[in-house]
């Protein structure tokens, strides 16, 4: 990808689209077949601020490496991160000897949504859903509600016309506790503008709504 390039990951095309990372083949002056040394690290900021990173390192021959958006988003939800930074580069060596890359190319990921995180050791005496924190917030904030039985879940954000913008939870889920992370992207990967925003969970007959504010 091209340096300081975007992507987006949506709920929409987390199973569909990839990052195809490609480089020029080099050659050898001895014809010695070649191995491409790749380095991959996506740094994250959770919801504590707390950096983290999670690093990538492969032998590869010609030609490149294709990282799927549904492995890039099992990265951010399992450390609660709704964006995160790519740095990543490629040397070259015959076994002997070993030409660097001049330099890292970087690539800053976008994810719709981040991340449910369960607590599985307690289940809830009934439903349940909390005002989300912060609130008001920019650009990310977190909402948990409580789940006493299984069953499908669906958690959406309106506008206070009632169009529903974003799908953060569609699925069948395990009695638990829950957390999701909204960015104030719409289903599309947009920004959604500055305003109140109604966001509402729906489980089994269960059904709340609850106000929050999105600053610019």
């Amino acid at each position: 990808p091209a340096d300081s390039s975007k992507i987006i990951i949506t709920i929409n095309n987390q199973h569909t689209s990839n990052l195809v990372f490609d480089w020029t083949n080099s050659i050898d002056v001895e014809n010695n077949e070649l191995t491409y040394l790749f380095e991959f690290e996506l740094k994250m900021v959770n919801i504590n601020n707390e950096t983290i990173s999670y690093y990538d390192g492969r032998d590869l021959l010609y030609p490149g490496l294709i990282i799927t958006y549904s492995d890039i988003l099992e990265n951010l939800d399992q450390f609660l991160s709704p964006g995160g930074i790519i740095t990543w580069s490629v040397d070259v060596t015959d076994g002997i000897d070993t030409v660097y890359a001049q330099e890292e190319r970087v690539i800053f990921v976008i994810g719709k949504y981040a991340a449910l995180a369960v607590d599985g050791a307690i289940i809830p005496e009934e439903y349940s859903l909390n005002q989300n924190y912060p609130n008001p917030f920019n650009p990310t904030t977190r909402i948990q509600y409580s789940l006493p039985k299984a069953g499908l879940v669906q958690m959406s954000i309106y506008t206070l016309m009632g169009q529903k913008i974003a799908t953060l939870v569609n699925r069948n889920m395990d009695a638990g506790r829950y957390m999701v992370i909204w960015n104030g992207m719409d289903d599309l990967g947009n920004p959604a503008g500055a305003g109140v925003y109604l966001y509402q969970l729906r489980a089994n007959q269960y059904v709340e709504t609850r106000k929050m504010v999105l600053l610019k």
